[in-house]
């Protein structure tokens, strides 16, 4: 099972899912799992932003889960967000963690919310950092690598075409690209390698 680059990841949202499929009797081990280091990590301050912006929008909202997606993703096309990589270097998680902080700090305080402890939430990833780091791994590799052996790969994805970034019902969409074709960019394999494309609705 494999997390692509092209998604955004809740550490406490994973744990829980590992946690769930374990009592379940369904091992969810490193073995199993395998996490891009360029998958985008949904931080305390995105689902806070998210609300905010929700918020401010009335009855012209989005209606977002207010999960913290879209928010994570924004950090992510502004090249500041913070990726699983990140967690195998303490020294510059922490340095982007500091800085994004305090950036988030000021919109936070437009919403009338207080400001985050920078230090607190550090420690919070910091100890992510040694559960999920046995399951970060190149993806790309690992994928193209089993292809090579014959395997067959199922790749899925949410959502659809309606609701893709680019080719959706604009702005009600979702924050990435939900089309066949990406599954090409969401976990760095090449549009060759996909032979069969199966729509549910």
């Amino acid at each position: 099972c494999v997390i692509g680059n092209g998604l955004v990841i809740s550490p406490q949202a994973f744990f829980q899912e590992v946690s769930d499929l374990e009592l379940g009797g369904i091992t969810a081990d490193r073995t199993r799992i395998a996490i891009s280091p360029n998958a985008h990590l949904i931080m305390p301050y995105h689902p806070l932003l998210e609300r905010i912006s929700e918020e401010k929008k009335g009855e012209k909202k989005i209606g977002t889960t207010c999960r913290g997606i879209g928010p994570a993703y924004e950090d992510k096309a502004a090249r500041c967000g913070i990726r699983a990589g990140d967690l195998l270097n303490l020294e510059i998680l922490e340095e982007k963690i500091r800085t994004n902080v305090e950036d988030k700090n000021q919109l936070l305080s437009t919403g009338n919310l207080g400001p985050l402890d920078a230090g607190r939430v550090f420690e919070e990833f910091a100890g992510y950092a040694s559960q999920l780091g046995p399951y970060i791994t190149d993806v790309s590799v690992l994928l193209d690598r089993e292809m090579k052996r014959g395997k067959s790969v199922l790749f899925e994805g949410a959502q659809g075409v309606l609701l893709d970034i680019d080719h959706g019902t604009y702005p009600f969409v979702t924050s990435s690209s939900s089309t066949a074709g990406g599954a090409a960019t969401g976990l760095g394999v090449s549009p060759k390698k996909i032979d069969g494309i199966l729509g549910i609705t």
